[in-house]
């Protein structure tokens, strides 16, 4: 898709500094879940399934979106 700075239809988004902290926190909690993987399973088997996630996800679908509420 081209990229016309004229179509009115983009809008620059930027995050707030709320958005920015749910970020970082959102960072570190996967990569303190990818650590306690790697130290239950190994790093080698904890890469190997990471690699496998896209073939299983592609399997059924992507998961649809749903409000948490």
């Amino acid at each position: 898709m081209g990229e016309d700075p004229n179509d009115g239809r983009r809008r620059p988004v930027r995050l707030t500094a709320r958005g920015e902290d749910a970020l970082r926190r959102s960072e570190a909690i996967l990569e303190e879940l990818r650590d306690d993987l790697a130290g239950e399973l190994g790093p080698e088997r904890l890469a190997e399934g990471l690699q496998l996630l896209p073939a299983i996800a592609g399997r059924w679908g992507p998961v649809p979106l749903r409000p948490v509420w």
